[in-house]
Formats: structure tokens, C-alpha cells, sequence
């Protein structure tokens, strides 16, 4: 059964049976606000088209609502948004049991906020919380200089 590991403000779903660990996001502090920032998200890969969300894994909620974390910021690459809610919102949400998944809420994209923020930002953003290897991994091109 797959389970949460966290070493240091990284979070990491373990699955056994695939001897895999995957990256899901990292606590961040933005502009005195602590966040939980998911991993980055692709449209035609993580987007649920029959909630029109980005679901996140059930345990991961529940965890971070224990470690008092209450705002979630899911950064979506393809057209450089990030969308914010808090985590009382996911808890609030449909859960989703999909075949080869683990249960996740599914909050719709219409009940958070999203915030146009330019490339740069988005990419400096992503950079400065997830780190510039994972971000140059994630979009598969060169690497990026960071700049925050």
C-alpha cells in the first residue's frame, strides 16, 4: 500500500510494489505565507477531466492539515497559472477512486483561485521551490539560472 514519506520540507509518495518514490511538492514560504506547493502540473497529464481539478492524494491532505499547514499552490505549466487553495477546501471535496491510484480529493479548478503570474516568475517559482534540476527534468530543456 503506497504511503507519505517527507524528509525535510519535501513530500514523496512511496509505492512499494513498483520499489518507487514520487515526487508530489514541498513546504514553501512566500512572502511571509507558508504554503504546500504540489509538484508541476501538465494539462494532458495530471488534469481530471470529469472534476476539471488536479487532484491531490487523500493521506497527503490529511497530513498536511495535521502539520498545520493550510494553503495549497498548484502550479500548472501550460499556461504558467497557479492556482491556491486552502486545504479545508480539498477536504470539503469530492474523493476520487480511480483504477491504479490511491484515493484523492478532486477540487475543482472553479472553487480555487488562480493567479496569472508571468513566465519568469513561474518559472523562477518553480525553481526556488522544487529546485532547478527537478524543474529542467519536469520540462525537459536546458537548464534555467535561478534567480530568487
Amino acid at each position: 500500500m503506497p504511503s507519505i514519506a517527507k524528509f525535510g520540507k519535501k513530500f514523496f509518495l512511496n509505492i512499494p510494489k513498483e520499489k518507487k518514490r514520487v515526487y508530489m511538492g514541498a513546504i514553501a514560504t512566500i512572502t511571509g505565507q507558508t504554503y504546500f506547493v504540489t509538484h508541476l502540473k501538465e494539462y494532458d497529464k495530471h488534469h481530471y477531466h470529469k472534476k476539471d481539478s488536479y487532484p491531490i492524494n487523500k493521506q497527503l491532505i490529511d497530513d498536511l492539515e495535521k502539520s498545520m499547514i493550510n494553503q495549497i499552490l498548484v502550479p500548472v505549466l501550460d499556461d504558467h497559472a497557479v492556482y491556491k487553495a486552502q486545504v479545508i477546501q480539498y477536504q470539503h471535496a469530492e474523493i476520487i477512486h480511480e483504477p491504479n491510484t490511491e484515493p484523492q480529493y478532486a477540487l475543482p479548478l472553479t472553487e480555487m483561485e488562480k493567479i496569472d503570474v508571468d513566465e519568469k516568475t513561474f518559472n523562477n517559482l518553480i525553481i526556488h521551490i522544487h529546485g532547478g534540476r527537478y524543474y529542467d527534468r519536469a520540462i525537459k530543456r536546458k537548464p534555467l539560472q535561478k534567480t530568487l
